[in-house]
């Protein structure tokens, strides 16, 4: 390869980074103006509800609501970019062994990003024990023992798939 293609594959290479940054930032942009819009609507409720102290009931569940939607969404979005990052392993995982359901790919994912149990638990809004019942069905699911460290088998397979 000549020193010009190498220069054209770096430029390419460096374009592409431009572009996903550029991305990743008007992405960052709309949420922080998503989760504005959600505190201004938060501070027109609790107004509303400083005003008529009748309705603040009311009015302090329209903000539990409205958070428990946010928090939704996040929650969503935070899966769907965890199985972005590891689209590719995880469709050579699935290939490999096609029982796991899409829990356990979920769980793959959090145990290859390196989150333990108590992280785990917080993201998907579970108890631990939970989270130790999963790990030990997807152990059955790949074939490991109990005590063989599932965090290095999904890391070492990386590496064959």
């Amino acid at each position: 390869m000549s020193t010009q293609q190498k220069t054209d594959l770096i430029i390419a290479d460096l374009k592409q980074e431009v572009k996903n940054k550029r991305i990743e930032i008007i992405r960052l942009a709309k949420e922080n103006e998503e989760k504005n819009q959600l505190i201004n609507q938060i501070k027109l409720k609790i107004k509303e509800s400083q005003e008529n102290p009748q309705k603040a009931q009311i009015k302090w569940h329209e903000i539990a609501l409205m958070l428990s939607d946010f928090t939704r969404i996040e929650d969503d979005t935070f899966f769907m970019q965890m199985e972005e990052i590891h689209q590719e392993y995880l469709k050579q995982l699935k290939l490999t062994f096609p029982y796991l359901t899409v829990q356990d790919m979920r769980m793959v994912t959090f145990i290859k990003a390196g989150m333990n149990v108590k992280e785990i638990a917080d993201v998907m809004h579970v108890l631990p024990s939970s989270i130790y019942i999963n790990r030990s069905r997807l152990r059955k699911k790949l074939n490991l023992k109990p005590d063989e460290d599932l965090y290095g088998f999904l890391n070492q397979i990386s590496d064959i798939l």
